[in-house]
């Protein structure tokens, strides 16, 4: 569980990537969810753009694809989402 601190971190680190991930109008597919991990494997931080006629409203979606992918949901902006999934070893961002 991130903190408060952890995640306005995150959030800075964040604000300059592109997202990484798009999901559609169809939903959480399944290439959704195993894009997602791909992603959150090589980087740790990833930016989902969520698409607002998806079938799910863009903060329940965020929700669930964190919960499916086993990563933390640091922030909602808009129709983005960030998530994050450290290495357990030489992970790229050192957290308070």
């Amino acid at each position: 569980m991130l903190t408060g601190k952890q995640k306005r971190v995150l959030r800075s680190q964040g604000s300059h990537l592109k997202p990484a991930v798009a999901l559609g109008k169809d939903g959480l597919t399944d290439a959704v969810i195993e894009e997602t991990r791909r992603q959150l494997d090589s980087g740790e931080l990833v930016k989902v753009r969520i698409h607002p006629n998806s079938l799910l409203p863009v903060p329940e979606a965020a929700r669930d694809l964190a919960n499916r992918t086993g990563s933390e949901l640091v922030g909602v902006t808009g129709g983005t989402a960030l998530l994050f999934s450290p290495k357990k070893k030489d992970s790229a961002f050192d957290l308070p």
